[in-house]
Parts: C-alpha cells; sequence; structure tokens
C-alpha cells in the first residue's frame, strides 16, 4: 500500500484535480488503518467532484463500518449512504452501505430493507460473486439480529 500511496500522491502532484486519484489513494489509506486520511481524501474527491458516488459510499460505509469506534458516526453515513445511492440507484453496494449505515443508528428495519435490495440488485447482475452475495446474505441476517456489521 505504501507503494500505491507514493504513486497516488505523485499523481496528485501532477493533476491535484483528479477525484478518482483521491478517491483510490483513500482505499489505500483504508487498507492501511490510516482513517483520517483515508477521510481527508475521499472528502477532497467529493469537493472536487460532487457527483462522484465512490467516495460518498467510501465514507458511508467507513462511517457505518469502522472497527475503530471512534470513526463511526451513523448520521454521517447514513448522509453519504443516500447521496451515492441517489445517485447510482442500481448499485448494490451502495445499497449495502446505506444499510449499514441504519443499522449503525439503529434503524434495523430501514438497514434490512436496504440490505434486501442490495441483495436483489446483486442477483440481478449477469454475472456475480458469489462470495460478495454470501456476504450481504450474513450482514442481512445480522441486521435482522438487529445488530450492526463492523469491518476486521
Amino acid at each position: 500500500y505504501d507503494k500505491a500511496i507514493a504513486d497516488y500522491t505523485e499523481a496528485i502532484r501532477l493533476d491535484p484535480k483528479n477525484a478518482s486519484v483521491f478517491y483510490n489513494r483513500g482505499l489505500a489509506w483504508v487498507n492501511k488503518k490510516d482513517y483520517d486520511k483515508a477521510i481527508a481524501d475521499w472528502t477532497e474527491a467529493i469537493r472536487l467532484d460532487p457527483v462522484y458516488a465512490s467516495p460518498l459510499n467510501g465514507l458511508a460505509w467507513l462511517h457505518s463500518t469502522c472497527p475503530d469506534a471512534k470513526f463511526r458516526d451513523g448520521k454521517k453515513a447514513i448522509e453519504y449512504g443516500k447521496k451515492a445511492v441517489e445517485l447510482n440507484t442500481l448499485t448494490w453496494y451502495h445499497h449495502g452501505s446505506l444499510a449499514a449505515a441504519y443499522a449503525e443508528t439503529g434503524d434495523f428495519e430501514l438497514a434490512v430493507k436496504e440490505q434486501t435490495k442490495a441483495i436483489e440488485l446483486l442477483k440481478a447482475e449477469k454475472e456475480f460473486d458469489k462470495d460478495d452475495l454470501k456476504k450481504s446474505e450474513a450482514r442481512l441476517q445480522l441486521y435482522r439480529d438487529k445488530k450492526p456489521y463492523r469491518e476486521e
């Protein structure tokens, strides 16, 4: 991840208005568990391109599922998740992030509804990853059991 971050940092130096580079560097920061830097990069990506759904979704997921409680914020997660879903209504994982956001706030009824929608959209894809389906169904069961999801 360090090499990727260095490459993305150089790409940002060359093109500081490229939102997708900030988004991708944010992913690398998440993988290094440097959540402050991921949030900063995704926030910058949104500033540069307010209709770019990926960093909105990333923030929704992080604020819902982060293993470090100080980064979880269900209200922010719902805000980001709703925007991502509005921009890409047929993207299964955006619905999954919104479901996680609702679960984080304790609204398990809406969490189940959104996760069910996520699974329907995933199954509608021509070729979907069976592992994604298995994980999505496991999260649905968590929400039915009135439990939020946490990344490992």
